[in-house]
């Protein structure tokens, strides 16, 4: 907790390196849902581009983002991670620098979110759990947003959610 808080408050500074998004997936995947109800599809081609990140910090989106994909399918369900290579030409293609971008795609099948919730899902401390703290989103968007990449959000009540996220 006090790793986000501090990403969340910009405390942490970026220790970039190398990642391949399909090896690093298929890490925090197998490690987490282990034993689980769950069944996880990576499809990432070998030749999706690496990115230049830090890798705690990734590592923290996806666990992030598994985590609450778990918490949305209590009964087991199916998460579906893929990535595409994306060349931006112009800022006013998604308010992105230009450049080349990898575009990971987390989708799950849980309950989805509401219309009316999608607005806030990345205020910090804004929670639907019991016991959430709030900050899993906001933490993913604040490291997107230093990465200068992007993440948006589609769902649909009772057909699950999909994160996308543009990481240069």
């Amino acid at each position: 907790l006090v790793n986000q808080l501090l990403s969340f408050s910009k405390g942490m500074p970026l220790n970039k390196e190398k990642i391949n998004l399909k090896t690093l997936s298929e890490e925090i995947t197998n490690f987490i849902l282990s034993g689980k109800p769950y069944t996880c599809n990576i499809d990432i081609s070998s030749d999706i581009w690496e990115i230049y990140a830090d890798k705690i910090q990734i590592e923290q989106i996806l666990q992030n983002l598994i985590i609450n994909a778990v918490q949305a399918m209590p009964r087991g369900g199916s998460i579906t991670i893929s990535c595409e290579n994306l060349e931006i030409k112009n800022y006013y293609e998604l308010n992105l620098s230009p450049g080349k971008y990898v575009v990971l795609h987390f989708k799950d099948s849980g309950k989805g979110i509401s219309k009316s919730m999608l607005d806030k899902i990345f205020d910090p401390f804004f929670t639907t759990k019991k016991d959430g703290s709030g900050l899993g989103l906001a933490i993913i968007q604040e490291i997107v947003r230093k990465h200068d990449g992007l993440i948006k959000v589609e769902s649909e009540l009772n057909k699950g959610t999909e994160f996308i996220i543009y990481l240069p």
